[in-house]
């Protein structure tokens, strides 16, 4: 199968796109965990295992895909025994996922001409690397990553520990090429590049690092002491500006050029139409407006489509009000979702990790990630006795692949031999430093005591199973002898030898296991328990040392005290004998055995929070919680009882019943009703979109629906919210007073602001008068009054109530005529401003003639 049929390359992209590519971690070993003899064994082959592990650990998530581990090795010069160029075809032939880092070092024309080839084609499939690309100090002329299109950068590389010293996602340092072609690169995703003291690559001049980049890329750029031997300009393709090289082929892939304001990606995928917008979830690309043409996505991938984040495999079942199973549910296993985790995998909440968090486990044969029952299981490899040296290695271990064995020297010190003949010095331990051992459960071959420093073996009260998968002196699984100060045995929780037999003899202090039926211990019908020459048992009972009276003497037990029992008179609550479950907290769970109740109980009848008599803090549902739901419920004060949102609450939570945002109502609404004279949301709602508009709701035909704008809105909606329109309005489509803009249906009056713009008003304005509608459920119109008119009763100068300047009386009538100029035949205008025929100013002068006369005559 050809690249081009396994994965598309940039120009198949437009008939078809890949999947995204699952990727995994690869798990390193805990160099704690192992023996002195084994950490010799390690320190020898550690750099082998490093770099042959990746191609062990290659999988493929499909038929046709290869997902590959990469290295950490860094600038390190290493010696391994395979010759480099096989190591690289080892662990990338056929690869087209790189999961963690690409580093291609120290290569030389020897290395290909060693491996019989001219250049590392097997490295041709490679689509994507998870971590960083480092390309350094090579001295080979020409190299390529012709399929390569995405670098993460999720791990990035850092040169020195220095923190000022850039993190790389892609570093090619000093190499000799004189091409270096990367010519399906679309992004970088995350670090920086770096380019250095790389004198002969001279097309990378042309390279348009915004492309790899994105905007403000200057800032992740460093080219440093580079093209030093390129004497003349690089020349690219006729068809292109920007190359990795002189070939058609090699020109750089543009996406980011010219594209339209309204890609909120920042990538289009036809530059000669910029209005052509990727999705915004795509990275890298894209070659088609839908989130399912996208090169990569910028957070996960679904069934071929970028979303921002898988389903989850639970939804809430508001019917039910529990958790049901999402039939479309998948995990996040790094940028992919996936139905199922990879068995190398666990599955932790919602996505696949390589190992559970603290305080998690996974058992085997069952790959999710669940809350630890006690101290979580932790393995530990110990092939020697316990020493000073290595009692640090068993603290927190829950199982023990190898032997426990505690001898004198364990007490006095001694030394290790190791497999180079050397001798390695311990000091001295104190009993007390054997609690380490106390998480201890499982151990797969033996346990060994023979010391006087010991009184109780109480530091081993876990340990549940010893597996005999080897045996000391090929016989015994437990071997207890000469432990003269050795007074009990308190190994409470041992219910299971599988192999071998137990020995426990010549330790003459030893009281209390006289009556133990060591045989329900042995699962082996081929072995036996030999128990002799310890303290005789009437020697034991004269000294009072027995078992407790709670305890069932036919049975013996492990020491004194009610929690010491073999097998209990009564009841046994944990791991302590008592005379009955009558307790507040208990329950009898099964004959002769009580248990605690659920801790959310106060009292109940069985096991889990479902049999609850009483709820120590909420129930829902018949089940005691802690709290309640926050996203879906509140809390009942008086009753204590969780109790449902209102439905329009969505899943932003609540404390109360209410259909509004406030105490007693929703925390936010998704949907919600702003009134301006509260200022705030008073009620939420189911639905609203453009298709399903505020004025649909029968008391909301005066609103209009928009996104929150306001930051106080924002905090109390989500999506979108319903605004009363202006007072003017009927309805409208946004707040204003025009149809035009607003979508204003007037609600008393529409009034002509100008000849081709009308508005809606709530009173017409001075000097208009009234037009009826010509048909009812329209508005009334404000028509202007003539401009010789102050007020009017309609649109003429004649139907003026006052006139602005001279009032003109028509012959023998009650109307008048507003003008601005008197009419020749009444040219003269009286004090009061009317048109009239009398010139006033005469008429006043000869009343003043008469008057002298008259006076003076």
């Amino acid at each position: 199968m050809t690249t081009s049929q396994r994965y598309p390359t940039a120009s198949a992209f437009t008939t078809q796109h890949p999947k995204r590519w699952r990727r995994r971690r690869r798990r390193s070993f805990d160099h704690k965990l192992y023996t002195p003899m084994v950490h010799y064994i390690i320190s020898h082959l550690n750099i082998l295992l490093v770099l042959s592990l990746p191609a062990v650990l290659c999988y493929r998530s499909t038929s046709t895909k290869k997902i590959c581990s990469g290295t950490e090795n860094g600038l390190n010069k290493l010696e391994v025994h395979e010759k480099k160029v096989e190591r690289l075809r080892m662990m990338y032939a056929n690869c087209t996922v790189v999961h963690g880092n690409l580093e291609i070092t120290y290569l030389t024309p020897d290395d290909l001409k060693d491996a019989g080839i001219s250049d590392l084609h097997f490295l041709n499939d490679i689509v994507e690397v998870t971590g960083y690309v480092l390309i350094a100090h090579n001295s080979i002329k020409n190299f390529s990553l012709p399929s390569l299109q995405i670098i993460w950068g999720d791990k990035k590389f850092r040169p020195t520990s220095d923190q000022m010293v850039s993190q790389f996602g892609l570093l090619v340092l000093n190499n000799a090429f004189s091409t270096f072609d990367l010519s399906n690169l679309r992004a970088i995703h995350d670090g920086s590049v770096g380019i250095q003291m790389n004198h002969r690559m001279c097309h990378w001049k042309t390279i348009d690092f915004r492309q790899l980049l994105g905007d403000n890329y200057e800032k992740r750029l460093i080219i440093r002491d580079s093209y030093g031997e390129c004497y003349t300009d690089a020349v690219c393709d006729s068809s292109c500006l920007h190359c990795w090289g002189s070939e058609k082929r090699q020109c750089q892939k543009i996406y980011r050029n010219n594209c339209a304001p309204q890609c909120s990606s920042g990538m289009c995928y036809d530059v000669e139409s910029p209005q052509f917008c990727c999705h915004p979830e795509c990275a890298a690309g894209c070659f088609g407006p839908s989130d399912s043409e996208c090169y990569g996505c910028s957070t996960m991938r679904d069934n071929g489509k970028c979303v921002d984040k898988c389903p989850t495999p639970e939804l809430y079942d508001p019917i039910t009000t529990q958790y049901v199973k999402n039939p479309d549910g998948k995990y996040a296993f790094n940028r992919d979702c996936v139905t199922t985790c990879p068995a190398h995998m666990v599955v932790y909440k919602d996505g696949c990790v390589s190992r559970c968090p603290e305080n998690f486990t996974a058992d085997e044969g069952d790959n999710v990630c669940r809350p630890c029952q006690g101290a979580c299981p932790k393995t530990c490899i110990i092939e020697q006795h316990v020493n000073s040296l290595n009692i640090k290695d068993f603290i927190g271990c829950t199982k023990v692949d190898g032997v426990i064995e505690i001898r004198k020297d364990t007490f006095i010190g001694g030394a290790l031999l190791q497999p180079n003949g050397t001798f390695i010095p311990y000091d001295p331990m104190t009993p007390a430093q054997l609690e380490a051992l106390s998480s201890v459960r499982q151990v797969t071959h033996y346990v060994l005591v023979q010391t006087e420093k010991l009184k109780s073996l109480n530091f081993l009260r876990n340990l549940q199973k010893i597996e005999g998968r080897k045996l000391f002196d090929s016989k015994y699984a437990l071997y207890i002898t000469h432990s003269f100060s050795l007074q009990q045995l308190g190994t409470i929780s041992l219910t299971s030898v599988l192999n071998g037999e137990i020995y426990i003899a010549s330790n003459f202090d030893l009281c209390y296991i006289h009556n133990i039926p060591w045989n329900k211990l042995i699962a082996s019908t081929h072995s036996v328990a030999k128990v002799r020459k310890n303290r005789e048992a009437d020697v034991c009972e004269a000294e009072g040392r027995t078992c407790d009276m709670s305890c069932d003497l036919s049975q013996g037990c492990w020491g004194p005290g009610s929690e010491m029992c073999f097998e209990c008179l009564h009841w046994r609550l944990g791991n302590v004998c008592v005379d009955d479950c009558s307790t507040d907290g208990e329950y009898q769970a099964s004959p002769k055995q009580c248990a605690l109740c659920h801790p959310e109980c106060i009292s109940c009848t069985g096991p889990g929070s479902r049999n609850c008599t009483k709820c120590r803090h909420v129930s829902l549902d018949g089940e005691c919680i802690r709290n309640c739901p926050q996203e879906t419920h509140f809390e009942n004060p008086a009753t204590h009882v969780c109790e449902p949102c209102h439905a329009n609450c969505y899943s932003y939570g609540c404390t109360g019943s209410g259909n509004f945002v406030g105490i007693g109502g929703c925390n936010r609404c998704k949907y919600g009703v702003f009134d301006e004279d509260t200022q705030s949301i008073t009620r939420c709602l189911r639905e609203l979109s453009a298709e399903r508009l505020c004025s649909e709701f029968p008391d909301l035909e005066n609103y209009y629906w928009t996104v929150p704008l306001s930051t106080k809105i924002q905090t109390e909606v989500a999506h979108a919210v319903c605004m009363k329109c202006h007072p003017a309005c009927k309805s409208c489509y946004g707040y204003g007073v025009d149809f035009v803009h607003y979508g204003c249906d007037c609600l008393n009056y529409t009034y002509r602001e100008t000849p081709t713009s009308s508005v809606c008003v709530l009173q017409c304005p001075k000097n208009t008068f009234i037009r009826p509608a010509p048909d009812a459920g329209r508005a009334d119109e404000c028509i202007p009054c003539d401009s010789q008119c102050d007020g009017c009763i309609g649109p003429t100068s004649t139907d003026c109530v006052e006139c602005v300047t001279y009032k003109d009386y028509l012959s023998d009538t009650d109307r008048f005529n507003c003008t601005n100029v008197c009419p020749a035949d009444r040219p003269y205008i009286s004090a009061d401003r009317l048109c009239t025929d009398i010139n006033m100013d005469e008429v006043i002068y000869e009343k003043y003639e008469v008057n002298i006369v008259e006076n003076y005559g």
